[in-house]
């Protein structure tokens, strides 16, 4: 799926509560070049030709709404003397469209400095996770003098900020169009699980010196992620998945 999403965040006064609001439009199937990029990707890597394109499903235009609420845990967090802090957050999530619709809930634990309570939040949607991407746990950004802080909140070198963090989801998938296929068609399928959890670990880096005038510092963002089975094998067998995410970005 190629997909362009919009994102909206409330924060309430007390700053210990995010709800975020987004939606996603996006092309699915043969219209997404992600069969000529994947196998450009090999080409280029490994050599190796990927397989199980003449199994994928056909195109349509994706839609999705996504509501999510994160709320601080104060009596799961802590901090010391030099300002390293843990926070600890709780979740829900609720997607609604053609290409996910499903219920989460999670929480999430941070490691580092000037944290939000509410700080960790996810992206919208991935390629194969369709649900986290992004992480912000570094400087309030609520805070005009965080930026004016930089030694308040580094991590080891002046020029860097990092914090590290785990987090867990469990989800009720009532449809997914990459397992499922598209409604009213003969798409290819499986046997999906609707109920999935997920597990992650991670870092993120951020560099406060790449700040500019149009955007926030650039940030890399490093996750390993053990999912439960989510759907049944050829041989009814269903098996976990292991895998990584490299994210570098920045914000408007």
């Amino acid at each position: 799926m190629l997909y362009y999403t919009r994102e909206y965040e409330y924060v309430n006064a007390a700053r210990d509560t995010r709800t975020m609001i987004s939606g996603t439009v996006g092309v699915i199937g043969p219209g997404s070049l992600a069969e000529e990029t994947q196998k450009w990707i090999h080409r280029t890597f490994s050599g190796a030709t990927p397989r199980g394109w003449d199994n994928q499903i056909g195109g349509q235009l994706g839609l999705m709404a996504i509501v999510e609420q994160r709320q601080g845990l104060p009596f799961l967090s802590t901090a010391n003397r030099t300002g390293v802090q843990v926070t600890t957050t709780g979740s829900w999530r609720v997607a609604v469209g053609n290409i996910m619709t499903f219920a989460g809930i999670g929480g999430t634990v941070v490691l580092g400095k000037n944290l939000e309570p509410s700080s960790a939040k996810h992206e919208s949607i991935g390629t194969k996770r369709a649900d986290k991407p992004h992480l912000r746990p570094l400087a309030n950004p609520l805070d005009p003098q965080a930026a004016s802080q930089p030694a308040s909140t580094t991590c080891v070198f002046a020029w860097l900020k990092c914090a590290a963090f785990v987090e867990g989801e469990i989800r009720w998938v009532l449809r997914n169009v990459f397992l499922d296929g598209r409604v009213f068609s003969s798409d290819p399928s499986v046997d999906s699980k609707p109920l999935v959890a997920d597990a992650t670990a991670g870092v993120r880096l951020d560099f406060p010196a790449t700040r500019s005038e149009l955007t926030g510092p650039w940030f890399v963002r490093l996750s390993a992620t053990r999912r439960s089975p989510e759907f049944n094998g050829r041989r009814g067998t269903a098996q976990s998945q292991s895998f990584g995410t490299v994210t570098v970005g920045t914000e408007f």
